[in-house]
């Protein structure tokens, strides 16, 4: 009777110890592969950060072109503007 109790403790444990490690592969499996995909998506993230801070700094720099375009033409309406006033001033006295 001890005997059998024994070789039934014996396969219980057997089957623990092969659950055991399955799940542990299982586990460690599902973990590598989640860590891969979340790794592949941060990459991603990255490269779409610094796509967009390219961008960013190309606009930047457009916009400052466009701005002194503007403050150059500003000056220029302001100057003939100024010029006009002035001979209608002259015309007046």
């Amino acid at each position: 009777q001890r005997k059998r109790h024994q070789i039934r403790k014996q396969g219980v444990h057997k089957t623990y110890t092969k659950a055991h490690a399955e799940t542990q592969g299982a586990i460690t499996s599902l973990f590598d592969e989640h860590e891969a995909k979340a790794s592949e998506a941060y990459s991603a993230q990255l490269r779409r950060l610094h796509d967009l801070i390219k961008q960013k700094a190309a606009i930047e720099k457009a916009m400052a072109k466009k701005v002194a375009a503007l403050r150059s033409d500003y000056d220029v309406h302001s100057d003939t503007l100024r010029k006009i006033i002035e001979f209608r001033l002259r015309e007046l006295r």
